[in-house]
């Protein structure tokens, strides 16, 4: 039962009592969603516009975004910086959880984790499925997919890789890929290339 944040009775709307039905929160550290007006949001606005200004032909973007270790925050910040992004007129982005051993996108954003990036590059899913809608405006969502035997060799895969981002491009402006830590794993370079 949605609750109204001032009292505790239920919200009511047309003479009815809603029920709210929820899998999960979005995370609270996505200060995009959040604390929109707050001067952590606004660090991730200034992020945003000066990758805009580098973009003057307005060609679309693949931007690869680790962390040297694990758990210094490369999911939240890819996150909030997909969204900032979302918030421009006439941008679409997608941001794609390519951290296959530690998958957080789908789960940072609130939502239930599916099938994507990885079956796609296997040949087990086509690329319009793995898309999936955000409750975020022109925000995109491709989850890690099922965890392979072996990622690394997945990753590896560069050509296919290449295919699958050039796919992307073609109905995005931006693409925010969400890669592992780079000390601890060789995928977050053969992602970048």
């Amino acid at each position: 039962r949605k609750k109204n944040a001032d009292q505790d009775e239920p919200v009511v709307e047309g003479g009815r009592e809603m029920i709210l039905l929820v899998d999960q929160a979005v995370d609270p550290h996505l200060v995009m969603y959040h604390d929109p007006h707050g001067a952590e949001a606004e660090q991730f606005r200034g992020l945003r516009n000066q990758i805009v200004a580098m973009n003057e032909e307005r060609a679309p973007r693949s931007i690869v975004v680790t962390s040297a270790l694990a758990h210094e925050g490369k999911s939240v910040s890819a996150a909030n910086l997909a969204i900032a992004l979302a918030e421009l007129n006439d941008t679409r982005v997608v941001i794609l959880d390519a951290d296959v051993r530690n998958p957080s996108i789908e789960s940072l954003m609130g939502m239930n984790r599916r099938r994507g990036m990885t079956d796609v590059l296997n040949g087990r899913l086509a690329l319009d499925r793995a898309i999936q809608k955000t409750s975020f405006h022109q925000l995109a969502l491709i989850g890690a997919g099922s965890l392979p035997r072996n990622p690394s060799e997945l990753i590896a895969a560069a050509d296919r890789f290449k295919v699958f981002v050039h796919a992307l491009k073609e109905n995005f402006n931006y693409i925010l890929i969400d890669a592992p830590p780079a000390l601890d794993l060789t995928d977050a370079t053969v992602l970048g290339h």
